[in-house]
């Protein structure tokens, strides 16, 4: 998947990044509710467009979702307290300057590469989550139903 981001391809390793149907707010929405739908607290929803304007900077429409589980959180940071620097878990959306909506996270399996086995298949586990939960905000109803129906064939 080429990204929006002037050639700044080494983020697309670092960053599971999905085309998004719908408009920024509509996504966040659709996110904040997949999430409370899997029993996951929503910590706080950052409307970075919203909270620079006070400082005379306009941004395209740009918020992040951060939220997760804090028993996983604990299990996590007990074992490895540098996963401060990224935990809780958040997921990104913006409009690019051609108007296109992105949903995007880090990758989670990237971490994996610090964990022992068995928290590298816990690391497996989470992406394989965001991913599942980005894929679902990131699309219509329509096309996930379209897309469920065609996985059926």
């Amino acid at each position: 998947m080429r990204l929006a981001t002037d050639g700044q391809n080494d983020l697309e390793k670092e960053l599971y990044i999905l085309p998004c149907e719908l408009g920024v707010e509509e996504t966040i929405k659709r996110l904040v509710s997949i999430l409370e739908e899997k029993q996951f607290p929503v910590y706080h929803v950052y409307n970075h467009a919203e909270e620079v304007a006070g400082e005379g900077v306009t941004l395209r429409p740009v918020q992040a979702v951060v939220f997760g589980l804090l028993s996983a959180r604990a299990k996590a940071l007990e074992q490895e307290p540098s996963l401060a620097a990224v935990l809780p878990l958040r997921i990104a959306v913006w409009e690019d300057a051609q108007g296109k909506v992105w949903l995007g996270f880090s990758r989670v399996s990237l971490l994996a590469e610090r964990f022992s086995k068995a928290q590298a298949e816990l690391a497996g586990h989470m992406q394989n989550l965001m991913e599942n939960i980005a894929h679902r905000a990131s699309k219509t109803a329509s096309a996930r139903h379209e897309e469920m129906i065609k996985n059926l064939e």
